[in-house]
């Protein structure tokens, strides 16, 4: 087992399981990955219920698709990352998982996309599922043998989609 030290220094984040990260509605905050990669493994990782600014201020890369990954990432083994009953805003972060895993980011509050990189294996569906307002400006979202939806918009939930890049690689 590595020590939180050594986990530090390869910018690896391990949480305790079955906690969850509960932000109330009178608070306002910056999450910023920095590089840092954040091993996720219980189901609602994050509820936000204020102000969140999910962000990566580390290096990232484009290819010639225009498909942009960030080194900040959210690697899951549950379903449910986020779920945002408030304003969430992303400017950046890769949200990955090998496994079958469904509802990611799941909105019911006011949600903006502006730069993302979601990529799922497995029979992963809904990446978002969301019956709030929700803004795509631009990201990509690749599902690896997708079983369903990437985007699950519900009948009371607006959707609008600026840009981005969608793939079902099969």
């Amino acid at each position: 087992m590595l020590s939180q030290k050594r986990l530090m220094k390869l910018n690896i984040v391990t949480l305790p399981d079955a906690e969850t990260i509960l932000i109330p509605s009178e608070k306002n905050i910056i999450l910023d990955l920095s590089g840092y990669e954040i091993n996720q493994n219980n189901t609602k990782y994050i509820e936000n219920n204020g102000i969140m600014n999910l962000k990566d201020s580390s290096e990232s890369t484009t290819d010639s698709n225009g498909v942009t990954t960030y080194k900040g990432k959210f690697i899951t083994t549950k379903d449910n990352i986020i779920e945002n009953n408030g304003t969430l805003i992303i400017d950046g972060g890769t949200f990955t998982s090998d496994l079958s895993v469904n509802n990611i980011i799941v909105n019911s509050g006011n949600l903006t996309i502006n730069n993302i990189y979601m990529v799922f294996g497995g029979t992963s569906s809904n990446f978002i599922k969301n019956s709030g307002t929700l803004m795509i400006n631009n990201g990509s979202f690749i599902a690896n043998k997708a079983a369903g939806s990437v985007i699950t918009n519900d009948s009371n939930g607006e959707m609008t989609i600026k840009a981005g890049y969608f793939c079902f690689a099969f």
